[in-house]
């Protein structure tokens, strides 16, 4: 789970940092700290939010022949009787955190720096030159 969150949050992470580069071209770049503490946070938040599933899971045998036959037990959420809601809710908040949000985000970042880069015409360009810009734009 923590491995899942962490690609999520980089992405997120990554799609911000180019998103300020394009939009605000002369604000000055990250520094190595504050990349730094960017990595520590996504890796803190990862395991945060993926803490609930070390301290609710443990070995079990599911109820399926098989593994009843070969005594194999499997590693499986369990959250207590009667917390059903519980778990359903930890679940909605995993795939709001883990899908959704980054999601969402991805796509603002992406289309925001897409329209600035093949949205904008500069002025008193002809027609040929324009293109040629556009082209070396999209690379």
């Amino acid at each position: 789970g923590v491995t899942v969150f962490v690609s999520a949050y980089s992405l997120v992470a990554i799609s911000i940092d180019r998103y300020l580069a394009i939009i605000y071209p002369l604000r000055p770049r990250m520094t190595r700290l504050q990349a730094r503490v960017i990595i520590w946070l996504v890796w803190v938040l990862a395991l945060v939010t993926t803490a609930p599933l070390a301290v609710f899971s443990q070995l079990k045998e599911p109820d399926d022949n098989y593994y009843k036959i070969y005594e194999l037990k499997v590693c499986m959420e369990d959250w207590g009787e009667g917390s059903e809601q519980r778990q359903a809710s930890y679940s909605a908040t995993l795939m709001l955190l883990q899908y959704v949000l980054p999601v969402a985000v991805l796509i603002f970042t992406y289309t925001r720096i897409g329209i600035v880069v093949w949205g904008k015409k500069s002025l008193g360009e002809t027609p040929a030159r324009h293109d040629r810009i556009a082209r070396s734009k999209r690379k």
